[in-house]
């Protein structure tokens, strides 16, 4: 349909299926376009990766790596947020010695739009105080 020049417009809360049938996304907050773009975009502007692993290391090894947001231990995992998945990974060659299970998750729609959700409500709340 994309060929002939036509566009459906599909509004639904199972963003799992949304993400696998969408070339261009639009999120309504509260009337108001808050994003408007591709999946890819999205991910690129407000994408974390969730990186985690088991080790004998202490957190504090980890918090101050490259591109690391938060550093938290979680049921015997530490789970790093990166703004940059392939930047922390390289910081974490030197430690791989120390670390087992790795896995590495990027944010579905669903927790893209929690974050921007968020965001926006953040900035709606500052914007009201000033």
């Amino acid at each position: 349909m994309r060929d002939q020049g036509k566009t459906i417009v599909i509004t639904s809360h199972y963003l799992e299926e949304i993400q696998s049938v969408a070339d261009r996304l639009m999120i309504l907050q509260k009337g108001r376009f808050i994003f408007q773009g591709s999946f890819a975009q999205l991910q690129e502007r407000y994408q974390q990766t969730q990186i985690s692993f088991k080790t004998t290391l202490p957190l504090a090894d980890f918090d101050r790596l490259d591109q690391v947001i938060d550093a938290t231990y979680v049921g015997g995992r530490i789970v790093l947020s990166s703004r940059d998945s392939d930047a922390t990974v390289r910081a974490l060659v030197p430690k791989l010695a120390y670390i087992s299970n790795l896995v590495i998750m990027k944010e579905s729609l669903e927790e893209l739009f929690i974050t921007l959700s968020k965001r926006e409500k953040a900035n709606e709340a500052t914007q009201a105080r000033i």
